[in-house]
């Protein structure tokens, strides 16, 4: 979500501000404070930035302290000033649409069920410019109402074949800037309502085996089985020398723009100008 952890794009008219201090157990080992506002679909959000930790102490963020009619929860930084965010307690607050938390560099893993008690009303899931370094299925179980999310800028490396199992009414998924260089079959199982995927900056076709050109895999072929509604594919700068199209635009049948921008294709396949109505970017 473009802008959305971007301090200055955020809260243009603040309600009132609350200390800090009663979200974390130690007042005198933080200096930060959280601002309450209206959005513009007329919800309760809250914006804490910018955490500081003295001396190393550990960072203890308790996400349920918040007024009980809050939709919407921001928590991030700046690259500059990041915060100190450190999960420490699941979300037990069964109000919250929209979480945000971003530029929190320490933030590694994300515990089973995380999310599990928020799973009734959490439509939008916002985890980018962080230290992530695995998703698994548990993180997001029970996230069946979820339609967008962002993991883009961490360090995650490999995608279980089970870890999206849960979000059957996703529509937005975003990964740019990781480190995934391969997917499992069947990753994309129960994505059927899936419209938007950029895995741009991803070594996806980085590895080169047995003499082979880097080239979308199987493995990444099979998914598309999964992904009857998709529209938008972006695979920019993924070292990606070959598109088999008559494959993709055999599975999903939707799909209306794809960008492979920063790649050297070699080869595009056949079928692409006489069926594409947007355009393709290669």
């Amino acid at each position: 979500m473009p802008g959305i952890c971007d301090m200055e794009f955020l809260f243009p008219a603040v309600l009132y501000i609350v200390s800090f201090s009663s979200l974390i157990q130690s007042q005198q080992q933080s200096q930060s404070t959280c601002s309450y506002s209206i959005d513009q679909k007329g919800r309760k959000q809250v914006l804490c930035e910018q955490f500081r930790i003295d001396l190393g102490v550990s960072f203890n963020f308790n996400p349920n302290s918040f007024d009980l009619d809050t939709k919407v929860l921001i928590v991030t930084g700046s690259p500059s000033k990041p915060n100190q965010f450190n999960q420490t307690s699941n979300f037990n607050s069964t109000i919250f649409e929209e979480i945000h938390i971003c530029y929190a560099p320490q933030w590694e893993i994300i515990g089973d069920d995380t999310f599990r008690l928020v799973s009734e009303t959490l439509l939008v899931l916002n985890l980018t410019h962080n230290g992530l370094r695995s998703v698994n299925e548990g993180t997001f179980r029970n996230l069946s109402r979820l339609t967008h999310l962002h993991l883009d800028n961490n360090r995650i490396g490999f995608l279980p074949s089970s870890v999206f199992g849960y979000l059957t009414a996703l529509r937005v998924l975003t990964l740019t800037k990781n480190l995934i260089n391969n997917v499992e079959p069947r990753m994309g199982y129960q994505l059927g309502n899936l419209e938007v995927l950029d895995m741009s900056s991803n070594p996806i076709g980085s590895e080169i085996l047995g003499g082979v050109e880097p080239t979308i895999s199987q493995s990444f072929l099979t998914l598309f089985e999964d992904w009857p509604s998709l529209r938008i594919l972006r695979l920019s700068d993924t070292g990606l020398k070959s598109l088999p199209w008559a494959v993709i635009q055999f599975r999903s049948p939707l799909l209306r723009e794809l960008d492979f921008s920063g790649n050297q294709l070699e080869n595009i396949g056949i079928g692409v100008t006489s069926t594409w109505t947007y355009g393709i970017i290669y």
